[in-house]
């Protein structure tokens, strides 16, 4: 600790504005009242808690700044190190020089990725905290998602999951859907993760999690806007995957999930301009041919996407993922150019498409959906509303286990896709119909 002030010194002149903790006690407070870029803490520090485990216990407090460890032993701490997503470890032999240019790497790594996402949307986060607090295994889970499905250690995965019964749960409940066509129960995470396999597993656990979080965010936000957001989110998540499903780009559960966040903003804009923003709202929903982003950027600085990015940003999802999130307003041509997948950007535009169309069946919103349907190279015009119905049918299935608020009916759902359609395709609508009637059945 003596020479902590030394290292303060040597960051400051590189022109890194550096604060020395000093005490657990501190470190807490500075978290509290100041942006954090990056923390730096020698593992063999005095106390009663290693380094390691102040990183740990800020981990389930959600707080998840990158970390640089100062460790005499890196290769004992690795196992640990990448489940708490630590960014680098310093030979606590290294001298106070060879650890600042190490902070000043990775703070110059990616200076444009800290302007993505408007100040004024990080703002309205932190005014009312981070992302509703998720558990320890949760937040192992989402580094687990970063990792290629081959790369997830088996057991790793078992043990974090057997930890959480709500998590357990959900695998069991999934596993034995109808849908998997199993002759008998499964009754354990082992024969359950068999199944699913690696990726489904992990994204069907963050589902149910991250839209556990959300509901916690509807408190004290009016009950009809409450039940119109998370029809919304589930609509927007069904739609999303099953655009992805009938694309083949092979992602459905990872558009799931961020079809469930992509518009968790709209909750904190909510809570922070409860009057203003309900009214813009109430416009939009009624006004078919105005855009909510433009509305929003107007009024605020910032977009809802915008919010939900930063949302995503602290729960420290993986990069494409929180692009995907941040610019599914724009235009596939745009995203693209900042970053995101195109075809994944496509998926989440058709879901808030057809969304948006519910709340205000104007001829400029159907005209975008018809577009994204008969647009879509493999489908054949007279195809499409059948494979989008069938898709729709089985995401929505998924989307009711998450909720005892019900799914749009099987007549919302027909009504919503054949106001955008006309001609031959209508007498394809009846598909619309049995395939929703069955899943919410």
């Amino acid at each position: 600790h003596d020479a902590l002030p030394i290292l303060v010194e040597k960051l400051q002149r590189l022109g890194i504005r550096s604060i020395d903790a000093g005490t657990t006690d501190s470190l807490r407070r500075i978290f509290v009242t100041r942006a954090v870029r990056l923390l730096v803490v020698d593992h063999e520090i005095e106390g009663f808690f290693t380094g390691q485990e102040i990183i740990r216990k800020l981990r389930t407090a959600l707080i998840t700044v990158p970390a640089v460890l100062i460790s005499s032993n890196a290769s004992l701490d690795a196992d640990e190190s990448r489940r708490l997503g630590l960014i680098v470890h310093v030979e606590a032999a290294a001298n106070h020089d060879e650890i600042a240019e190490a902070v000043r790497r990775f703070l110059s790594r990616c200076p444009d990725e800290q302007k993505l996402i408007p100040e004024q949307a990080r703002e309205i986060v932190s005014r009312y905290g981070d992302f509703p607090v998720l558990p320890q295994s949760i937040l192992q889970l989402l580094q687990f998602l970063e990792m290629p499905a081959e790369e997830v250690p088996i057991d790793d995965l078992r043990r974090e999951i057997g930890r959480d019964p709500k998590a357990s749960a959900v695998l069991l409940k999934a596993v034995n859907a109808s849908s998997t066509g199993l002759s008998r129960e499964i009754t354990n995470v082992r024969d359950a993760l068999r199944v699913l396999g690696v990726r489904t597993t992990i994204e069907r656990i963050l589902h149910s999690a991250i839209f556990d979080g959300i509901g916690l965010l509807w408190n004290g936000i009016p009950a009809d806007l409450q039940s119109w957001h998370t029809r919304r989110t589930l609509l927007i998540a069904s739609a999303a995957s099953s655009f992805t499903v009938e694309s083949e780009t092979n992602a459905e559960e990872t558009i799931f999930l961020i079809g469930l966040l992509q518009d968790v903003g709209i909750l904190y804009l909510l809570r922070s301009f409860p009057r203003e923003y309900a009214a813009i709202l109430a416009r939009w929903r009624a006004v078919g041919h105005l855009k909510l982003g433009m509305m929003e950027t107007a009024e605020f600085g910032c977009t809802h996407a915008a919010v939900s990015a930063a949302i995503a940003e602290r729960m420290r999802l993986p990069r494409s993922m929180m692009l995907l999130i941040l610019n599914h307003l724009e235009s596939v041509q745009t995203a693209t150019q900042r970053g995101a997948h195109p075809g994944l950007h496509r998926a989440i535009s058709f879901g808030e498409a057809v969304a948006d169309l519910t709340d205000a069946p104007h001829p400029i919103r159907r005209h975008f959906l018809d577009s994204m349907l008969v647009g879509h190279g493999q489908w054949k015009r007279e195809e499409g509303l059948r494979r989008v119905a069938s898709a729709t049918a089985r995401a929505a299935a998924a989307a009711f286990e998450l909720s005892t608020i019900s799914v749009p009916s099987a007549a919302e759902l027909e009504v919503m896709v054949l106001s955008a359609l006309s001609g031959p395709l209508r007498e394809h609508g009846s598909a619309m119909g049995a395939f929703a009637n069955e899943c919410i059945r």
